[in-house]
């Protein structure tokens, strides 16, 4: 699912959600899990627009720049 609403500036999906502007991966995750997101929501196939929560990973920062890298 990808997102087709506004972005910010790195291309992440960008929604408002408790009075705050947010990445919309985030709020996804936030909504499907019932949990915050952890550290980082590592999207696994490196599409920032996308928001689809079964696609995407709870990880450290570190694990995710270790994906990154390939």
């Amino acid at each position: 699912w990808e997102w087709r609403g506004a972005l910010d500036t790195k291309g992440y999906g960008q929604v408002k959600h408790r009075g705050k502007v947010c990445r919309a991966h985030r709020v996804a995750w936030e909504l499907w899990t019932g949990t915050p997101p952890a550290d980082t929501i590592d999207h696994r196939c490196r599409n920032r627009r996308l928001v689809n929560p079964p696609h995407l990973d709870g990880v450290t920062g570190a694990e995710n720049t270790r994906r990154a890298r390939g």
